[in-house]
């Protein structure tokens, strides 16, 4: 069989000597150790954040499945190669009629990316000997293409028919849910996420019913906001950053009022993560959402209003 010659990359690495593995050294120590890096990570790091079960469950498969991947490479999961991690993409890609997981590459990318935080914890404490200049699964997606396809068009909405959309939702509930989403360009998810304790809000009458209302602690000392968690602090997040958020006049009247009136049913002992603001029997679903936002014929003015204000800020 003739030997395949060097690729360029392995040239280099052998001029300048440097491994195109580097963390081959470290896993005979790993193998040793009867602590795992990836509990390490999860105790150290999702435990001490506001982490729904669901959320912390999906870390954990991730992990689980990526321990059983390097098994059968035969390596440690601490340590892979570059090559362990693009066979990993390509496993997650390749249909399951073909034997492998068939997802989508928005899954593969969220798959990524949990397996990543944990690398760069690594890289950040001391303790760990993965050190900066070689990250494997960043290195990887820079290699591999996972661009998610936009299919989806959507037709623009004018100032006028917006106002009239608006005027035209005379529920107080769901005009506070859909100028939520409007102004602040949050999405579905994050509106039905939302918590009491997620606003500030000065001179409202709902302070004295709802003693939760602003207490958390990412609002600190500032007035009239919302909080917005990241997609790592509560499970059906997208963003990856968190955001403050500020509250104008017609939404602290709305919030306001739709509060005051809205009923409490035994609260808060049913919610030990929070006070849902915004319910109907249980917490608010973004299927529900979705549902009523089409029923009063908005969901395109949202979509739109959405993509612009993250384009603007």
């Amino acid at each position: 069989m003739t030997e395949q010659p060097p690729t360029p990359r392995e040239t280099l690495a052998e001029e300048f000597s440097q491994s195109t593995d580097p963390l081959a050294a470290l896993e005979p120590t790993f193998n040793k150790t009867t602590v795992d890096p990836f509990e390490v990570f999860s105790e150290e790091v999702l435990n001490t954040r506001d982490l729904s079960s669901a959320t912390r469950g999906y870390f954990a498969y991730v992990f689980d499945e990526w321990r059983s991947h390097m098994c059968e490479i035969g390596r440690h999961p601490a340590c892979p190669a570059l090559e362990h991690v693009e066979a990993y993409i390509e496993i997650q890609r390749t249909p399951k009629k073909e034997g492998g997981r068939g997802n989508t590459a928005r899954t593969v990318k969220e798959k990524l990316r949990k397996l990543n935080r944990a690398y760069q914890y690594w890289q950040e404490d001391p303790v760990f000997p993965q050190k900066d200049g070689y990250n494997p699964f960043e290195l990887a997606k820079t290699r591999v293409p996972l661009r998610v396809k936009k299919t989806k068009e959507h037709r623009k909405v004018t100032i006028s028919e917006l106002r009239d959309m608006i005027v035209s939702v005379t529920n107080l509930r769901k005009r506070t849910l859909i100028m939520l989403q409007l102004k602040l360009g949050l999405r579905a998810g994050e509106v039905s996420n939302l918590r009491l304790d997620d606003f500030r809000l000065t001179a409202s009458l709902t302070n004295e019913a709802y003693p939760t209302l602003g207490s958390h602690e990412a609002l600190g000392t500032r007035t009239n906001l919302v909080y917005i968690p990241s997609r790592d602090e509560r499970d059906g997040n997208k963003s990856v950053r968190l955001r403050l958020l500020p509250l104008d006049t017609e939404l602290r009247s709305l919030l306001d009022r739709y509060l005051y009136a809205r009923p409490k049913n035994g609260e808060p002992s049913s919610y030990e993560e929070g006070i849902p603001a915004f319910r109907s029997g249980g917490n608010l679903t973004t299927a529900e959402l979705t549902t009523f936002c089409h029923s009063d014929g908005i969901p395109i003015v949202i979509f739109n209003l959405r993509k612009n204000v993250r384009s603007r800020g």
